[in-house]
């Protein structure tokens, strides 16, 4: 066997190492954490079709979280990493119905990320979060991807997170005429309904569906853009129980978690309709 052959299989031995020992660590450090599992036997079709998309952390090369002062990572329960998966499904799913009683459907927005490892750089780097603050990213092809594990108390609302799991749509859907902005894609749209009826599966208390912008503490958001607003009354109108007819999720205002919107100050008014219809170039009038 040649020297040089040998370097070879030298380099691809020390990189097969290299992510294995990644890999580990990352399953490491989320040992203790619950995570979504959808397969787990407390779910049913539409957590199983989740699962056909799902892409778990380890497969986006997800950073694990850093857990230091300052950064907020509070998980609602611990978890035995000795026992089987189906034994954790089997204990903590009934321990978190109690906790969850809605989700909150945000958008990348102005950043123009469309890659979860982009948004959980921003929120560790940037924002001096721990981890990715949303529970669950959706891409405009339709991929599911993980998240913050569901287990812990998701960084994605203002002073409202508590109960709340957070999903963000990779995409920016509040059109600007000045820069380029995403349309909803059928693969997007199609995923998260059965993402929501999923996590309803699992977690049968979650009453509300709701934008950011919608929530208490929240009103002033614009997120998840003017057009995202449009598919989150979509979705809460179309999805409903197959024998009533009603609609499955309340918005936030009716289950008691949103407020009314409050009114824009003059400046916010300002700031608002320039980012929508901006001046254009000339002498002020």
């Amino acid at each position: 066997m040649s020297v040089t052959l040998i370097k070879e299989l030298e380099i691809l031995i020390s990189a097969h190492d290299t992510e294995a020992s990644t890999n580990l660590c990352l399953v490491d450090c989320l040992a203790k954490y619950y995570r979504f599992n959808p397969n787990a036997s407390q779910g049913g079709d539409y957590s199983k079709n989740v699962g056909e998309k799902y892409i778990k952390r380890e497969d986006w090369k997800a950073r694990c979280p850093v857990i230091e002062k300052g950064r907020s990572f509070e998980p609602y329960l611990e978890i035995d990493p000795k026992f089987a998966q189906e034994d954790n499904d089997n204990t903590t799913i009934p321990q978190l119905q109690s906790t969850f009683f809605g989700i909150a459907l945000h958008h990348a927005g102005n950043t123009g990320y469309k890659t979860p490892l982009e948004v959980q750089n921003l929120h560790i780097d940037e924002k001096d979060r721990a981890d990715i603050g949303y529970h669950f990213a959706i891409g405009l092809d339709g991929k599911v991807y993980e998240g913050r594990p569901i287990g812990v108390k998701g960084s994605h609302l203002s002073k409202y997170n508590t109960g709340v799991i957070g999903i963000v749509f990779l995409g920016d859907f509040d059109h600007q005429w000045y820069e380029p902005d995403d349309n909803m894609t059928r693969d997007a749209i199609r995923s998260a309904m059965l993402l929501i009826i999923a996590l309803k599966e699992q977690f049968t208390n979650i009453v509300a569906l709701g934008g950011h912008k919608e929530w208490k503490h929240n009103s002033a958001r614009f997120c998840p853009g003017d057009h995202g607003m449009e598919y989150v009354k979509g979705l809460r109108n179309v999805l409903k129980d197959n024998t009533t007819n009603l609609p499955i999720f309340l918005s936030p205002k009716e289950a008691g978690h949103g407020e009314e919107e409050k009114p824009l100050t003059s400046a916010q008014k300002r700031q608002y309709d320039n980012a929508i219809h901006p001046l254009p170039p000339g002498p002020k009038w």
